[in-house]
């Protein structure tokens, strides 16, 4: 299937809008190069990644695979009392909605929120900032999800600290410098020990503790893997 054919796709199987806000900021199927520029990167090259059983518009092969690793973890619509991101729906809180659209959501928008916006969110607002394609696979993996668990600048942080270099949250020349010729299975290791670390550190542990352990270690097993 050719790009645009899979493009057509994507928009003729998209599911119902959450709104006429997110129809206008996340589907203008008039002009496909805005549709594309909505993910974060204008070059019209994007191909579309298969999440799941539904094509997205993603910026690579390695976006699509990681995204799918988080979304099996993230699971579907949420509201517990003690999570202080409220309302969240494959990972995509009420507050990062909120913020996409440029305007107040509701629980509903949240609960209704369709993949192919979520993908989006999650290349803008995740990958984009840790620079995931410069990554290399594997590490592209444990620092992404990281990044959407307790936010981009700790995971570039936590990388940067495994590094020795200034931990300044920003994934720039220097840190991708420093990457060269390391142990990209020893760095691994590090970011998922020092990550675990940091949410044993937190006072919600007891409640998601278990939860968030289990998918620190699928999460290393799975980027271990793409690299031994």
């Amino acid at each position: 299937m050719s790009f645009w054919q899979s493009l057509a796709r994507l928009f003729a199987r998209a599911p119902a809008p959450v709104s006429d806000a997110v129809v206008s900021r996340e589907k203008a199927i008039g002009d496909t190069q805005t549709a594309l520029s909505r993910t974060g990167d204008t070059q019209n090259a994007i191909p579309v990644v298969a999440v799941g059983d539904k094509p997205v518009i993603g910026q690579s092969e390695r976006f699509g695979v990681c995204l799918a690793h988080v979304l099996r973890h993230e699971g579907g619509y949420v509201d517990h009392a003690r999570d202080p991101g409220g309302a969240t729906n494959m990972g995509i809180t009420i507050g990062t909605l909120s913020d996409w659209l440029g305007r107040p959501a509701t629980k509903a928008e949240v609960r209704a929120l369709p993949k192919d916006i979520a993908a989006a969110i999650y290349h803008k607002r995740y990958w984009l900032p840790v620079r995931g394609d410069a990554l290399g696979p594997g590490l592209d993996l444990a620092v992404f999800d990281y990044a959407v668990n307790s936010g981009p600048g700790r995971a570039v942080r936590t990388l940067q600290a495994a590094l020795g270099v200034q931990m300044d949250g920003a994934m720039g020349p220097v840190t991708l410098a420093a990457l060269a010729g390391r142990d990209r299975v020893a760095l691994v290791q590090d970011i998922c020990d020092r990550r675990m670390a940091f949410l044993r550190s937190l006072d919600t542990f007891d409640t998601f503790g278990r939860g968030w352990s289990r998918r620190v270690a699928e999460v290393e097993d799975a980027a271990l893997a793409v690299l031994v």
